[in-house]
């Protein structure tokens, strides 16, 4: 077939477009209601909108445009970063009026950034989605930072506790799960999975004393559970319990500042329960007779009170025995029988 000279191409062109303006008034004619479509210029690429592209015949199908390798985007952001390859695709997309701009756009797309497209679009949506939607889509995806998934997980599996206070920690790991939520997978996960994955950072003493995981259990309950369980722990013992401080520690709040009335009150309500402790909580007056030193008055005084807190009566009974502490009020230097602060049975004669 003979080529086309340039002035033959241009009757043509010509041709054409008068057959397209007497298609138009002939519609308008039949169908008054009928909005008339944009007027396009294949020669003026400044008459295309990228966000209204032309059908075909004014716009081309991605199957007669030769796409050149230079514009394919792998989705790395510190090679090619998006505002920069996005304006070489649009004007591109001008320059060949395009009639799918977004189905153009993402067959230039290769290895993470063509992974990334198949899992967020389904085929069918690429002729219908709006420039303006993939752009907005593009730049709030990970391709932005392509190891950003990576690290949150790395980040959730690494999670401990560590040297943190419980409500440190507790606000870590609410950060990981509301990060999550933009995970292409992890948002689909289980609320067990964030259950475990918080309980599972925590030290293996408290995992034991707070109320087993269950599938009524959510992430805001396990958060809530872990502060009633970890707070009071950490304000009387410094969370430590294998070895209570030597030193005098300095004066606190309350150590149940912070929480709400009904889990103060429950707290409370534990310690005030204890069979053993028929006294009130006023520490033993400065003038008992005692070999321990002051220092060691307050560690035994904080051993003593986590005891009341967190054991029954006969787990009370045998740490105390072994400590050869009062089984009564918990400090050494002296046995039940004399304790000061155990109330006095009357004699009867």
């Amino acid at each position: 077939m003979a080529q086309l000279t340039a002035e033959q191409h241009a009757l043509l062109l010509s041709i054409l477009s008068e057959q397209e303006k007497q298609r138009a008034q002939l519609d308008a004619i039949t169908d008054p209601g009928r909005t008339t479509p944009p007027t396009y210029d294949r020669n003026n690429p400044a008459s295309y909108d990228i966000d209204n592209p032309p059908q075909p015949p004014h716009g081309r199908l991605c199957s007669e445009i030769k796409l050149p390798s230079y514009l394919e985007w792998n989705g790395d952001a510190q090679t090619t970063p998006l505002s920069d390859i996005l304006p070489q695709i649009e004007r591109f997309c001008a320059l060949q009026h395009a009639s799918s701009p977004v189905l153009l756009a993402t067959s230039l797309f290769t290895k993470d950034a063509a992974a990334w497209v198949s899992r967020t679009y389904k085929l069918q949506h690429l002729t219908t989605i709006s420039w303006a939607d993939f752009k907005l889509d593009l730049h709030t995806s990970t391709l932005t930072d392509l190891g950003a998934p990576q690290r949150l997980l790395d980040d959730i599996h690494s999670l401990q506790q560590h040297d943190a206070s419980i409500r440190t920690y507790v606000q870590h790991a609410t950060d990981l799960h509301n990060k999550g939520q933009t995970h292409f997978w992890l948002r689909k996960c289980p609320a067990e999975y964030w259950c475990e994955m918080l309980r599972a950072g925590l030290s293996p003493d408290l995992q034991h004393r707070m109320i087993p995981i269950d599938a009524s259990s959510t992430f805001a309950s396990v958060c809530a559970e872990a502060l009633r369980v970890g707070t009071p722990l950490e304000e009387f013992c410094g969370g430590i319990l294998e070895d209570p401080p030597k030193s005098p520690r300095p004066e606190h709040a309350s150590p149940f500042e912070g929480l709400s009335p009904e889990e103060s009150e429950h707290s409370w309500a534990s310690i005030a329960s204890d069979s053993d402790d028929e006294h009130d909580q006023t520490p033993p007056d400065a003038s008992d007779e005692r070999s321990a030193s002051p220092d060691d008055f307050y560690s035994a005084k904080d051993l003593a009170d986590w005891e009341r807190l967190n054991l029954d009566s006969e787990q009370r009974r045998t740490a105390r025995i072994a400590r050869d502490a009062c089984l009564y009020c918990g400090l050494n230097g002296h046995r039940r029988t004399s304790c000061p602060t155990a109330p006095r049975r009357n004699s009867t004669h």
